[in-house]
């Protein structure tokens, strides 16, 4: 308790030092940067170097200290320079201390925000949209209750933090009001001021005022963007009709008749994204494991082609990217999602497609489960639905997704795929390569055996990662790159990523092999990128793999970009959208099992079709 009660004797002290208020200064514009530094990529730098020996390296030092690439804590924040501004012309009046409390609260929402603004570009690669945001975040406090123990105490203690973050600021603007009050006014403290504040506006007239690569930044202008745009947003949704123009040109669909209809394994791979592909960590243990797939697979007379396919997210939000793979439409945030799922009886789909035909549909789930506030909904219409209470899991917890991928695969096969007459369309979510990457479950045998199946005790290794793994979960990008710094294992790093897709991989090669009937199609597909690993350059695309014991068919492929095998350069062109997934995979089965009679194969949307709320 000593250490307290001395932290809070110096914290209410008056800060008298004259080093006092450049300390302060210094300290509240690099809180400012620091979560830039933290979450935005792995160009950020704690210390950044001038280009002192590149070509033309005069212009290019200019251009250092006027606007550079990154994020680094040697930039200054212009809103914290206005608020420093104004104290110091009102330091010798009465009544500055209320404009201390005023300007205190600006300061930390500011940095609530710059926080908010770099989680968002960090996590999902996308420029934050507090309306979209917002309803995402309504329903991520409803998935809290799914937290571990631990995480839940490490959030507990960020927000302990954030307090005495927040008190120590308050301590660091009594330091500027004392200090700006000591400050001599004189000629050349005005022209100081005057040539700063003179940087600051051409910085901002040459580069925008919402831009975060010059050295001299606002926060304010992007707040405010971010609030006008959120509000055209909302303006466009309550301008709506109440039946939304919907495409009608997968309607055109409706009339295509198959003459055999395969058994169709539609599998959303947890987090598989093209970073198995351009990592140099992970592409030659991926390059591997696809090599021995395909050897494992051709043994058994399966072809197989791939190509790549860019996802409508990053990270996270994978409900987004399995919406638009079934729907042929762009949901890539959270407005698009809420209005789809109000209007899902008037959009054609896959699903609805696959009805049509006779098909038995299910969707396979294995964490979705009722909550307080966020129910469970089909808006696609499966004529089957398995969730985590069907699944009947009783045995140990494995990472956020809970249940084995290989049991709930089991599963459904056990008590739904073989007991079925009719054609088979299973759609399924994988959870087991979900982040955090913890302990792995075993692969069994016999898929029952997991439902009971009792723990390794862990080593206090492990228990020390188990924390990392919640730490890192949270502090995201920051927290991974320092434990990569000190060379520690854990959950949140490349190898463990790579381990659970070859775990999915492995489930998805034994029911291949002993348990899919011979007339299947396999469609495996990335949902997203992995979070917390995926730099920003790395994009939003993923593997997607055709394949079938049906040569002809997967020799199609090839005219929408496939490569034979389960690999392909990720250099080469002829890359899918996620969004025209839908029309390929109809048009694909209209140009191989169509019915004769019923005219050419149905047009191809590789971009998918405009969804009816566009982008205002």
């Amino acid at each position: 308790m000593g250490f307290f009660r001395r932290l809070k004797t110096t914290l209410q002290a008056s800060p008298r030092r004259p080093a006092d208020l450049w300390i302060a200064l210094i300290v509240l514009n690099g809180l400012i940067f620091l979560p830039s530094v933290l979450l935005r990529s792995e160009k950020s730098l704690l210390l950044p170097l001038p280009p002192l020996h590149e070509p033309g390296h005069w212009f290019n030092l200019f251009a250092f200290f006027v606007r550079r690439e990154g994020q680094d804590l040697f930039r200054l924040c212009a809103d914290l320079l206005a608020m420093v501004t104004l104290m110091a012309l009102v330091s010798r009046f009465s009544w500055k201390r209320w404009v201390r409390y005023l300007l205190w609260p600006v300061y930390l929402l500011l940095l609530a925000y710059q926080s908010y603004d770099f989680t968002i570009r960090a996590l999902f690669g996308q420029k934050p949209l507090l309306y979209s945001d917002v309803l995402h975040l309504r329903d991520a406090l409803t998935l809290a209750s799914d937290l571990t123990a631990s995480l839940a105490l490490t959030l507990a203690g960020i927000a302990a933090l954030l307090a005495l973050l927040a008190w120590a600021s308050a301590y660091l603007f009594k330091a500027l009001e004392l200090g700006l009050e000591r400050l001599p006014f004189n000629r050349k403290t005005l022209m100081a001021g005057l040539t700063v504040w003179g940087s600051v506006l051409v910085l901002g007239l040459a580069f925008g005022w919402a831009d975060y690569r010059p050295t001299v930044q606002w926060v304010a202008p992007r707040f405010v963007a971010n609030l006008e745009t959120s509000g055209r947003w909302r303006a466009a949704v309550e301008s709506l009709p109440a039946r939304l123009p919907v495409d009608s040109s997968y309607f055109a669909y409706d009339g295509l008749r198959l003459q055999y209809r395969p058994d169709v394994y539609f599998i959303v791979l947890e987090s598989y994204g093209k970073i198995l592909a351009r990592d140099s960590h992970l592409q030659g243990p991926y390059r591997r494991l696809m090599e021995q797939m395909q050897r494992d697979f051709g043994r058994r007379g399966w072809h197989c082609a791939t190509n790549y396919s860019e996802a409508p997210v990053k990270g996270a939000r994978s409900w987004l990217s399995a919406a638009t793979l079934l729907t042929g439409l762009r949901l890539d945030n959270q407005v698009a999602f809420d209005l789809f799922q109000e209007h899902a009886g008037d959009f054609p789909h896959l699903v609805r497609f696959l009805n049509r035909h006779n098909y038995f549909t299910l969707l396979l789930q294995p964490p979705t489960r009722p909550r307080h506030g966020l129910p469970v909904a089909d808006p696609f219409g499966f004529e089957q639905v398995v969730h985590y209470d069907t699944l009947k899991y009783r045995g140990p917890e494995y990472g956020w997704g809970i249940i084995p991928d290989q049991y709930s695969l089991g599963y459904v096969h056990h008590h739904y795929l073989r007991r079925t007459y009719r054609p088979t369309f299973l759609f399924f979510e994988t959870v087991t390569s979900h982040a955090p990457w913890g302990p792995l479950p075993p692969l069994v045998d016999d898929w029952r055996a997991l439902n009971g199946r009792p723990v390794p005790p862990a080593s206090p290794d492990t228990i020390h990662l188990a924390l990392w793994q919640d730490v890192v979960l949270v502090a995201q990008n920051a927290a991974l790159r320092a434990r990569r710094a000190l060379r520690l294992g854990g959950a949140l790093d490349p190898g463990s990523y790579f381990q659970h897709v070859a775990y999915d991989w492995n489930v998805i090669s034994d029911y291949l092999l002993r348990q899919a009937p011979d007339h299947s199609l396999f469609i495996i597909v990335g949902d997203h990128q992995p979070p917390f690993l995926t730099p920003m350059e790395y994009g939003y695309q993923t593997p997607i793999h055709l394949l079938s014991k049906d040569p002809a068919l997967i020799q199609l492929c090839r005219d929408y970009g496939f490569e034979t095998g389960l690999s392909k350069d990720p250099g080469r062109p002829g890359v899918l959208r996620h969004e025209g997934i839908f029309s390929f995979l109809v048009q694909l089965l209209a140009r191989h099992y169509g019915a004769e009679g019923y005219g050419p194969p149905p047009q191809y949307h590789s971009a998918g079709v405009p969804f009816p709320l566009a982008e205002p």
